[in-house]
This record gives structure tokens, sequence and C-alpha cells, in this order.
């Protein structure tokens, strides 16, 4: 089965926590999170040494990229009111993919939940939600729900040029059910205004001290609206579903509009020992307004697939075809994966072929059009768990070889150009994990994996660290018959030296960094770029991050404080930093509450 992470204990509240999903992906096998800790911020998650370009997100059937750049926009879910997300190699467009699902609030009674967040760096949010549903509405059989959400964020942020200045996100969703269908209309908006400086400037240390470090760009800030429409009808046969998304994007006056609109179908067969799915997507995108793309410039996409899962004693087989039309280009995929329980031993083997993702090919001057061929990628990945009684232990490996693999390379500042690659990567680790009883108890957990990169065209350094590992340690009690549960922990990550990927800042993409300095002649029709030699940038030093964690559920609330990075700004470290030149906040205190109502 694709990989799915365990349900939080106290009703998901500590996913609506943290800043975004890519806190949870990072514990899946093959996983590294280029972080930057803050709330708006482009977060990035690489799955088996790929490009975080590489990564299709989707919000129930929307495809949830950014629609002008391409990048997984985590910032922009509603977070606070999603089921934990799911990584499914096999989704429509991608090489990997993650599917996000909204909570279901079914209940005959109103339901109202409330979540509020308090930080340092003057971080206030806020989350309302409320449900109900009737039975009799307007004197038609079947059952009416309907809810509506609300979330208000701002923050001073960690340095100059970082402010969340504005985060507003608006859902409405309703459902008609009846016994063999049921219609369903949604609608998710999202604005956001960010500080989007270039980066703090100062060699060594000087760089982390908050009070005297500078950055680059302080004022510019990077704008961002988005509208989603979704109407999904689900029948016995089939469930059908239209959406339509638009968005712009803007920063320092160069931007553009972009509107897309979607159609997937789906259905579920049994037959025997097999379960087919069968599954066809398609949408069309077009450049509505702005600067950046030219107006009419479209985009689209269709894919057909067929996937079949045969179910034996002892496991399962699972195969997949697809073919997949970007635009002009035709490309076939496939999926085939076998897993098996053998008593406490659950080995899996899983082989994926795809057509590699289609890049944005211009931003105005900010991101240089570079010739691309139609590339493709290659996964193969295994491993084995096992499970006794609360202990478990599952070793894991991968290989990804990337053919013409679109990405992105730093050329001056400022500015970015699209490249492709031909690539190895490869990576083993392991996972250990000790759970507590389904309330009490002490439980841990540890996944650590080498990573390595061979044969890369661009010889673009080593953008992931050799080594990486993650781990938690705590315990949970119940006191007075269940009224009051308590959950402490501390949780920390470590990472070897490493070039990383440089943030370009127009867009929020993560680039492979320059090693050159460039003089551009962008002003000249030809759009040549002069490079001149310079030294090699500064990597990401090996460091880590302690985080403590506290969480008190009395009765059906649930209160946290997560006081994060805390040997930052000590004399054990000056600072850290997953993204060149942009350091993790140091010593950051965050309050929050979550509390669902039954009215």
């Amino acid at each position: 089965m694709p990989f799915r992470t365990d349900e939080d204990s106290l009703q998901g509240a500590i996913l609506s926590a943290d800043h975004d999903i890519t806190h949870v992906l990072s514990g899946a096998p093959g996983s590294f999170v280029y972080d930057f800790g803050a709330f708006g911020w482009p977060t990035s998650w690489s799955f088996n040494g790929l490009s975080p370009q590489a990564v299709q997100l989707y919000f129930g059937p929307i495809p949830f990229n950014d629609l002008l750049t391409g990048r997984p926009r985590y910032d922009l879910l509603p977070t606070a009111l999603l089921r934990y997300p799911k990584i499914d190699p096999g989704l429509p467009g991608a090489v990997v993919g993650i599917q996000t699902e909204l909570r279901t609030v079914d209940t005959r009674k109103p339901n109202t939940q409330l979540h509020y967040q308090a930080g340092g760096h003057g971080l206030q949010r806020v989350t309302g939600l409320h449900a109900q549903q009737s039975s009799s509405m307007l004197g038609l059989p079947g059952r009416f729900q309907g809810l509506f959400a609300y979330s208000g964020a701002a923050a001073a942020g960690d340095y100059p040029g970082s402010r969340l200045r504005r985060q507003r996100q608006l859902l409405l969703r309703t459902r008609y059910q009846r016994y063999t269908w049921s219609l369903e209309l949604l609608y998710l908006h999202n604005q956001r205004r960010l500080g989007a400086h270039s980066g703090v400037r100062g060699a060594g240390d000087t760089r982390y001290n908050r009070l005297i470090a500078q950055v680059t760009d302080e004022h510019r800030t990077r704008r961002t609206v988005r509208n989603d429409f979704l109407s999904t009808l689900k029948t016995r046969l089939l469930t059908a579903s239209v959406n339509l998304s638009t968005q712009s994007l803007y920063y320092e006056g160069v931007g553009a509009a972009a509107r897309r609109l979607g159609v997937a179908v789906h259905r579920d067969l049994r037959i025997g020992r097999h379960r087919l799915h069968l599954r066809g997507d398609g949408y069309t995108q077009r450049i509505s307004s702005g600067s950046a793309l030219p107006i009419g410039h479209s985009t689209s996409l269709i894919e057909v697939q067929v996937r079949d899962s045969l179910k034996f004693k002892t496991g399962y087989l699972l195969a997949q075809g697809i073919v997949r039309k970007q635009n002009a280009d035709w490309g076939p995929g496939g999926r085939l994966r076998w897993e098996s329980t053998l008593l406490s031993f659950r080995p899996y083997v899983e082989l994926s072929h795809s057509a590699a993702p289609r890049p944005l090919t211009g931003w105005g001057k900010y991101l240089i059009s570079g010739k691309v061929d139609t590339g493709s990628i290659t996964q193969a990945s295994g491993g084995a768990g096992l499970y006794r009684g609360r202990f478990s232990v599952q070793p894991y490996g991968f290989v990804t070889s990337a053919q013409n693999a679109p990405d992105y390379k730093a050329w001056i500042t400022g500015s970015a150009q699209v490249v492709s690659d031909t690539y190895v990567t490869y990576g083993a680790g392991i996972r250990v994990s000790l759970s507590s009883k389904p309330e009490r108890g002490l439980f841990a957990a540890l996944n650590a994996a080498m990573t390595g990169t061979r044969e890369s065209e661009l010889d673009s350094g080593r953008l992931l660290p050799q080594w990486v590992s993650s781990g938690q340690v705590g315990f949970r009690v119940v006191l007075f018959t269940g009224d009051l549960r308590l959950n402490t922990s501390v949780r920390g990550r470590s990472w070897s030296t490493m070039v990383s990927r440089a943030l370009h800042a127009p867009t929020g993409l993560l680039v492979i960094p320059n090693k050159l300095r460039a003089l551009s002649t962008l002003d000249q029709p030809s759009n040549a770029l002069l490079e001149i030699p310079a030294t090699e940038s500064a990597p990401v030093d090996a460091s880590y991050t302690l985080d403590l964690v506290l969480e008190g559920g009395v009765r059906t609330a649930t209160v946290y404080i997560i006081y994060e990075n805390i040997t930052s700004g000590t004399h054990l470290m000056s600072g850290n930093e997953l993204v060149p030149d942009y350091p993790l906040p140091a010593q950051q205190l965050r309050f929050g509450v979550y509390w669902p109502i039954a009215n």
C-alpha cells in the first residue's frame, strides 16, 4: 500500500500546529525537507533524491501545484482541516504524488472547531470551522451537509524582509447525499503576501546575529491570490468531478494570472480477486493577464490510467498502466508493486516509470527559458518490515534514474534558467520505532538514511546531504480517568554538509545553485549570458535541531507548546540552516489551543 503516516492520538492537533504537511512527509523513507522553519515560506520536500519540483500535490481531485511556477503549494492547503497525507506515485501527472483530503465532519449535531496559535516574532494564527447537517431541508429526501471555515495569520518574521503580511483562507463546502448518489460543491480561497528577501548577508556566524544581520532586497514581497472551485458527483457506477482554478502571482511588478479547467472521472470494479481502478484526467490552462508570460500561452494534460490489484493469501500485487499527454508530448508510464505479510515479516518491492514533468518556460527577466528535451524518470525501491509487539524495524533502499529531467539553475542575481539533467541517485536507510500503548507509555522513533548521486551531467554538487537522520522520543500518560491526557516528547533531526538548493525569491522555487558569478546582458535581444569564474558558494554545514513538544488534552480540548531549535543561538551553536543564506529561527516558542465543540 502507499506510505501513509499514522494518525495522531490527540485529534491531529500537531498536524495543524506544524508549518505545513512537509513535517509529516519527512517521516517517509527516502525523504528530505528543505525547511525554512516559518509559516508561509516555500518549504519543499524531496523524495528518492528527486527535485522538489518533481512532486505533484493534490487536494482531493484538484492538482494543487502552483499554476504559474509548478511548485507544490503546501502553504495554501487548509492544513488544520486535513487528514494525514498519503504518498502515491500513481497519481495523474505525477512522478511522486501526494494526496490530501479534508477531514470528514459527519455529525447529526452542529460541530464547531477552533484553533488558535501564537508565538515568537509576532505570530498570530486563528482557524475556525463550523459544520452541520440536516435530513429535511427544502422538503427533499436525503441529507444536506454544510461546512464553513476561515483562517488568518500574520507574523513579523525572524529577519527584516521575511514578514508574513497577509495570510487569509476561506473554505466553503456543501453536500447533498442520497442513498445511491451524492453531489458536492467546494470553494477554497487563498491570499498570501509574504516578504521575499534574497538572503541574509554576512560571513560566518555574523549572519546568525539577528541584531546586526542585514538582508538583500529587504522590501520585496511575493503576492499570491488563488481560487479553487470543485464539483463532484458520486454514483454507484463512477465518480466525476470538474474543477476550476484561478491564480495570480506578482513579485516587484512582474507577474501573471492563469486559469485552469480540469475534469476527472474514475471507477472501481471488483472481479474475483482482482480490484480494477479506471481513471481519466485532463485539464487545460491559459495565461489570462500579466507581463511575466505571454497572454494566451496555454498548457494541457490528458492522462488515462488502468490499475489492477490482485490479492493473495499473504499479500497483493499491484500493476498500473499510464498513457499521458503533456502539451504535445505523449509518453507511457507504469508501476508495479508487490507486498506480502509473512507472520511478523512484511517485505515490499516497487518499480515505476513515468515521463518527467514539464517545467515553466519563462517568467519575465527572472526565469530564463532553456532548451529542455522530453525526459523520463525510473524509480526502484524496496524494504522489509519486522514487527514484534510494540517494536518494529524497517530497512529500505531506493535507486532513481533520471534522463533529461527538467530542473532550474541559478544564473545571475535574481534570475534562474530552465535546464535538464541526467543523473542517478541512490540511498539506503532504516526506520526503528517503539510505539506506546493506545493512550499511555513510552514511544520512540528513529529514521536514518544515507544518499548519493553519480553520473550527473550538470555536476551540481551534493544537493542532498550524504546522511540525514530524524527521531523522536517521549511518553504519554492518562490521568483522572481519562479527563487529562499528557504527551511529552523531544524530536530532532541532523544532516551532513551539502551544497543544498538555493531559493529563487521571485518564484519561490528551490533551484540548483550556481558555482559561478554571472554578468547579465538580458537587455540585449539575444538574452545572452556571460559567465566569469568565481569562488564556489559556501555549503550548508552539518548541524542538527532539537525541539521540545508538550501536549495536554483536557476533555475535548488540546493545548500544546512547541519550543523549536532550542540549542541554536547558544554556546552549543551560533545557528543553522538547510537552505543557504536562510537561517532557521532560533529558540522559537509557539503556543496553541485546539478545541472541537459539539453544539
